[in-house]
């Protein structure tokens, strides 16, 4: 029987290398939320320099866990993610992907240009809400954005 505390799948990526403050945003979420894991609030995983076979290996890993939430911060564009290895995962590979794992409920797309993606992916998915930006965003931003999100909405809820 799979843990019933929500499940979340964090995956980073910075294929070009200029990203100064993933690496801070990653150890900042796993430091937020260390007290709501150790306390069986809820589970997460990190991907760290994520591609999409590490991301299909993880859902599929996961998937017992039945993860409701995921988290891609890195760098986007119209086109879809841009991942570690240097592919981009499209709207529809990733809705591929979030099909396959349909206790998927909540998308935060922290990267630039990610509301392109959001259309189909709503359409072609169980995904019910999406946190996606419009335009490009600097790094330092999206990072104080993205832990903001977890201060508010997750770790206040104690």
């Amino acid at each position: 029987m799979p843990d019933l505390s929500p499940y979340f799948i964090f995956a980073f990526a910075d294929p070009v290398g200029n990203l100064k403050f993933i690496a801070d945003e990653e150890d900042k979420i796993d430091s937020l939320l260390a007290y709501e894991r150790s306390n069986n609030v809820l589970g997460f995983h990190r991907i760290l320099k994520a591609t999409g076979p590490d991301i299909i290996r993880n859902f599929e890993k996961y998937r017992p866990q039945e993860p409701c939430f995921f988290h891609f911060s890195g760098h986007a564009s119209h086109i879809g993610l841009h991942l570690e290895d240097g592919k981009t995962q499209s709207a529809l590979a990733l809705s591929a992907i979030l099909t396959n794992n349909s206790a998927i409920k909540v998308l935060f797309l922290n990267a630039c240009s990610t509301a392109t993606l959001v259309k189909d992916i709503l359409e072609q998915t169980g995904v019910e809400a999406i946190i996606a930006t419009r335009t490009d965003v600097y790094d330092e931003t999206a990072a104080k954005v993205s832990l903001s999100f977890y201060e508010h909405f997750v770790v206040q809820k104690r």
